[in-house]
């Protein structure tokens, strides 16, 4: 498998923000000029989360990427926000977008799910999960009733999508959290397709990251913003002893 370092860009009021928690947005600017940038940088693909979206993804992303045309952005983007039914994966495609970034809710409403895996295919797909750490252990944030240990039954078996995991508790902070992050995995031993988030931002915790066998990409999120060239440092380091998409 070869492995992808992807970026994580957090909107909040039609800003790209740096994000702590879940809870704190402090604004980096448009999005435009993070794909122009991350673009330049060689990031392989982009996941747009767009917290403050209306009940319309369509004109979400349509004003979003407003003048995307001549930006010239090859970079695969992968956008989520809003959706709740086909209509709405379709439109947001429609609008210059490779991937649809779907909720746990969309995920759990099986019917609405298999019109997506369906209609789009499951490699436009990416579900996203929050994952939180409490007293009960691991939750899916915003639904305590559903344990993560339940959450397997729902996944079609050879399902060609991707997963998004989030670690919430890390969200924003310069670490991961490896125990965590082992106890998460083990509820997805036949999965191959997770992608983690959460507290990537030196080279050897992506390391890491990229060589565990279900892992096939590492998003990174407010690093980004701050560190010059970093991916492609990153992915110079990587290539001796990984494979990575260069």
């Amino acid at each position: 498998m070869i492995k992808r370092i992807a970026a994580t860009l957090v909107i909040d009021s039609n800003y790209v923000v740096n994000a702590y928690g879940f809870k704190i947005h402090l604004p980096v600017g448009r999005l435009k000029y993070s794909l122009i940038r991350l673009q330049e940088l060689g990031i392989d693909e982009i996941n747009i989360l767009n917290t403050t979206h209306s009940d319309s993804p369509s004109n979400d992303i349509k004003r979003l990427l407003d003048g995307f045309d001549d930006l010239h952005i090859s970079t695969p983007l992968a956008y989520g926000g809003g959706i709740s039914n086909l209509n709405d994966a379709t439109q947001v495609i429609k609008n210059g977008v490779e991937r649809v970034i779907i909720s746990p809710k969309i995920f759990f409403n099986q019917e609405v799910f298999g019109s997506l895996c369906h209609n789009l295919g499951d490699q436009a797909i990416v579900l996203h999960l929050p994952i939180k750490n409490t007293e009960n252990g691991l939750i899916i944030n915003g639904y305590t009733a559903e344990k993560l240990s339940d959450l397997i039954r729902y996944i079609p078996k050879n399902w060609g999508g991707e997963i998004l995991i989030t670690f919430v508790n890390n969200d924003g902070k310069f670490k991961p959290d490896w125990e965590n992050i082992n106890n998460a995995l083990r509820f997805f031993n036949g999965n191959s397709n997770l992608i983690l988030s959460g507290g990537f931002a030196c080279y050897s915790d992506i390391a890491l990251g990229l060589n565990l066998r279900q892992v096939s990409s590492i998003s990174v999120g407010n690093y980004l913003h701050r560190i010059e060239n970093s991916v492609d440092k990153i992915k110079n380091k990587l290539n001796t002893a990984i494979e990575i998409r260069m």
